[in-house]
């Protein structure tokens, strides 16, 4: 949204990301598809063929495996560099 814009109504939402699911399953999985839980995502496998698609499932479904944990394992710490 842009400064000034007034917030659409949630049918308006509604209505635009279905009309991107139905159009454009790439870039819905690219804009949406984090929020979706593994179940939901995999209901996308038979789409697959299309590149951009199998792309992103592969990835959204890759982030969405929690890496298996070892007692030994330390602790993942992010260092970010503040520039």
């Amino acid at each position: 949204m842009q400064p000034g814009e007034v917030d659409p109504a949630p049918e308006e939402k509604l209505s635009h990301i279905t009309i991107l699911l139905d159009d454009d399953l790439a870039l819905f999985l690219s804009r949406w598809g984090r929020f979706l839980p593994r179940e939901q995502l995999e209901q996308f496998e038979g789409a697959r063929g299309d590149y951009k698609v199998n792309f992103h499932l592969t990835t959204l479904l890759t982030q969405s495996t929690p890496p298996p944990s070892t007692p030994t394992s330390p602790p993942h710490i992010c260092m970010t560099a503040h520039i």
